[in-house]
C-alpha cells in the first residue's frame, strides 16, 4: 500500500497521521498498519487517540499486532485497557503465538485475563521457541492450569519458563517418547518431524545467510501472491493436483500467520560457529558473507516466516535449468498436510488439513530446498549418527593425544599418576587429579568438534561431570606394568574404562538435541565390533 492511498483510506484520522507523517513515509508495511486501524478506529478517537497511533506507528513488526488486535477483537476481548497493555508490551514477544494457539484449541476467552497477568513469564521474546513447536489446536484446559501453576510458583521468570519449555517437550511435544504417540487421535508423525537441534541451527544459517544475501544484492522480491499466480498456472500434468491444491492453501495460510524466525545473539553464535567450522564455510556463497556474519552476530533480528518465503523462492529460482517448483510443493503440501501423513508419507486422504507447526514449517523449506541454492543448508544428525561420528573422532584424537605424548614431559607425569592411584587410601584424590589432567582436552575436544554445534554448554557440562563419576572405574588399568609400558594402548583402555568410548556414547542419546532411544542390538554389536577392530589397528610402541 501507498502512502498517499493509506492517507486517503484512513482520512477520519488526518490529524493524527500528519503528526507522524515522517514515520509513516518510511514505515515498512502500511497495509498492515491499514488493518489495525480498522480494528481500534474508536478507540483511536479517544483522547488517548494521538499516544495509541504513535504506538500502532511504531510497533514492529505491524503484522503481528493487527493479527493480535484481530484475534482479539473476534473474541470479544479488545478494549482501551488490553489496546493499551499490547502496545507496552516488550517487543520482540511470543504473544501472537501464545494466541494463536489458545485461539485454535478454543481455550483463549475463557483464559486470557488470568494468563494476560503472567505476561513476562509467557509472552516475552524467549518463549517463542517454546510455543512455536506446539501443534496447532493440540492444547487443553488441564495444559493451561499446568501453565499457571507453574507461574505461581516459587522461582525466577527465567526459572519458570525453563520448566514451562520442559512441560512442554513432555506433555505437547512428547520428546520423551521413542514410538509416534496418540493425542486427541492425531498421530504425532515421526517421520515429518525436522525437530531436532542440528535442524533448527542450520534453519537459523539459512534463514540469516538468505538476509545477508538479499541486503548485499537487493532486487524486487516476488510476493506470496505472486507465487500463487505462478502456481496456479503451472500445467496440470507438472505437477499433483492434490498436492498442487495443499500447497496453494498453505501459501494463503502463511500469509496470513504472523509466525518469525527469531535470530538472537545465542542463535548467531552457532549459526556462525557453523558456517566457520565446518566444509559448509568453504562454499563461495557462504564465505563471502562471513565478514558481514560477524558484524551481525550480536544483534538481535526477527524474519518473519513471509519474508523468509519470499527470500527461499527467490533463492532457488535464479537457475532457469533447475525445475524447482516439484520440491518447492513437496515442502508446502507436508507442511498443509504433516499430520495427515504416516510414516512413510501415505495421505489419510482425510478432508481436512492438519498443518506442522511454526517451527517446523521453516525447517521443513530447508529440508525440501537443499540443493536448489547454495543458501539452504539443512544438517539432520540423529543419536546414531552422532554417535558414531563422536566415536570416530574421540578414537581418533586419542591415539594423536596418545602420540603426543609418548615423548613428553607430560607422559612422565601421567605414567606416575597412575602408579599412584594403586594406594587405595589415596584413590578418590587421584581420580580426580586424573580428571583435572584430561577435563581440558575433553572440553576442548567435545565443545570445538562437536557439541558447540549439536548441544548446549550445560549438556557439555553434564557430559563432563558423567565422565568424573566414571573415573571410579579407573582401576582396571592400574597395573604397574601397563602404567611402565604406556602407549597409545593404554591411553585408549583408559579412555574406554573411564567412560569416554562406553559411558559417554551409549548415553549420548540421552543429551538434548535428539529424540532418546535405546540402541536396538544390532547397532551395539556394530559397536562391539568396531571396538574389536579399532584394538587390533591400534600400533604398538
Amino acid at each position: 500500500m501507498l502512502l498517499n492511498e493509506f492517507i486517503e483510506h484512513n482520512s477520519q484520522l488526518s490529524n493524527l497521521i500528519n503528526n507522524q507523517l515522517d514515520k509513516l513515509k518510511n514505515h515498512p508495511d502500511l497495509e498492515s498498519l491499514d488493518i489495525t486501524i480498522s480494528y481500534v478506529d474508536d478507540l483511536l478517537n479517544t483522547e488517548n487517540g494521538a499516544t495509541y497511533f504513535a504506538g500502532i506507528v511504531d510497533y514492529h513488526p505491524a503484522k503481528s499486532l493487527a493479527y493480535m488486535i484481530s484475534i482479539l477483537h473476534e473474541e470479544e476481548l479488545l478494549d482501551e485497557k488490553v489496546f493499551n497493555w499490547l502496545l507496552h508490551l516488550p517487543q520482540p514477544n511470543s504473544l501472537s503465538h501464545g494466541l494463536f494457539h489458545l485461539r485454535a484449541s478454543g481455550l483463549l476467552k475463557a483464559n486470557f485475563e488470568l494468563l494476560k497477568q503472567f505476561d513476562q513469564i509467557l509472552f516475552s521474546s524467549p518463549m517463542i521457541d517454546v510455543w512455536n513447536p506446539i501443534p496447532p489446536g493440540e492444547m487443553t484446559q488441564e495444559n493451561i492450569d499446568s501453565f499457571m501453576a507453574i507461574c505461581r510458583n516459587d522461582g525466577t521468570i527465567e526459572e519458570k519458563q525453563s520448566t514451562i519449555r520442559n512441560y512442554v517437550n513432555q506433555h505437547l511435544l512428547f520428546l520423551d517418547e521413542v514410538e509416534p504417540v496418540q493425542l486427541n487421535n492425531i498421530q504425532l508423525n515421526r517421520a515429518q518431524s525436522t525437530h531436532t537441534a542440528s535442524v533448527h541451527a542450520t534453519t537459523d544459517l539459512t534463514a540469516w545467510l538468505l538476509d545477508l544475501n538479499y541486503k548485499r544484492n537487493p532486487v524486487p522480491l516476488k510476493s506470496i501472491q505472486d507465487i500463487i499466480i505462478l502456481l496456479e498456472n503451472r500445467p496440470a500434468e507438472t505437477l499433483d493436483p492434490e498436492q498442487k491444491r495443499a500447497a496453494i492453501d498453505c501459501l494463503w495460510r502463511l500469509s496470513s500467520l504472523p509466525a518469525e524466525i527469531v535470530l538472537d545473539p545465542k542463535k548467531k553464535k552457532v549459526a556462525l560457529q557453523i558456517a566457520k567450522e565446518t566444509e559448509l564455510g568453504k562454499e563461495m556463497a557462504i564465505s563471502t558473507l562471513l565478514p558481514f556474519m560477524e558484524e551481525e552476530a550480536e544483534t538481535l533480528q526477527m524474519i518473519s516466516i513471509e519474508q523468509f518465503i519470499c527470500l527461499i523462492f527467490h533463492s532457488i529460482s535464479q537457475d532457469e535449468k533447475i525445475d524447482y517448483w516439484v520440491a518447492f510443493v513437496s515442502a508446502l503440501y507436508e507442511i498443509q498436510r504433516g499430520y495427515n501423513l504416516d510414516e512413510i508419507g501415505t495421505d489419510n486422504l482425510s478432508d481436512e488439513d492438519k498443518e506442522i507447526c511454526f517451527g517446523g514449517t521453516a525447517n521443513k523449506f530447508c529440508e525440501r530446498l537443499q540443493g536448489l541454492s547454495p543458501l539452504v543448508k539443512f544438517i539432520y544428525v540423529d543419536n546414531v549418527s552422532i554417535i558414531l561420528k563422536i566415536k570416530q573422532i574421540l578414537l581418533n584424537d586419542i591415539l594423536n593425544t596418545a602420540d603426543e605424548l609418548i615423548d613428553e614431559k607430560a607422559n612422565d607425569e601421567f605414567i606416575l599418576l597412575i602408579g599412584n592411584m594403586q594406594n587405595a587410601e589415596k584413590s578418590i584424590h587421584r581420580y580426580h587429579q586424573a580428571f583435572s589432567y584430561l577435563k581440558p582436552q575433553l572440553e576442548q575436544l567435545l565443545e570445538l568438534k562437536v557439541y558447540s554445534i549439536i548441544y548446549g554448554q550445560s549438556s557439555l557440562e553434564k557430559l563432563l561431570k558423567d565422565f568424573e563419576i566414571a573415573i571410579d572405574d579407573f582401576p582396571d588399568i592400574t597395573n604397574p606394568k601397563e602404567a611402565k609400558d604406556f602407549s597409545p594402548e593404554s591411553l585408549f583402555r583408559f579412555a574406554k574404562f573411564v567412560g569416554i568410548k562406553n559411558g559417554m556414547l551409549r548415553s549420548a542419546a540421552n543429551y538434548p538435541g535428539f529424540y532418546p532411544a535405546e540402541k536396538p542390538v544390532i547397532e551395539a554389536n556394530q559397536d562391539n565390533e568396531l571396538s574389536k577392530s579399532a584394538g587390533e589397528t591400534i600400533p604398538k610402541h
